[in-house]
């Protein structure tokens, strides 16, 4: 049975902090893949346009990831361009 984490947040905007954490979660914990979920507002930020919530959506899908195997050659996420 895979071992999923799921990673909360608005990620508005995803940057290097959430993948440096996404990837800690990959190849430092028990997790044979981990999904973000994108959460719809943070209380502490303003309400985003729908614009914003598309851009955040499109931002997180280009991230690619790929899942450790235990026993092999560690791998690591990385955000597309």
């Amino acid at each position: 049975m895979k071992e999923v984490g799921l990673f909360f947040g608005t990620f508005n905007p995803f940057h290097n902090g959430h993948l440096f954490m996404a990837n800690y979660f990959l190849n430092e914990c028990i997790f044979d893949e981990i999904w973000l979920v994108i959460s719809p507002q943070n209380p502490l930020k303003k309400k985003p346009t729908p614009q914003n919530k598309i851009d955040t959506a499109r931002k997180t899908n280009k991230t690619k990831k790929t899942p450790p195997r235990r026993g092999a050659k560690q791998t690591r996420a990385s955000a597309a361009p």
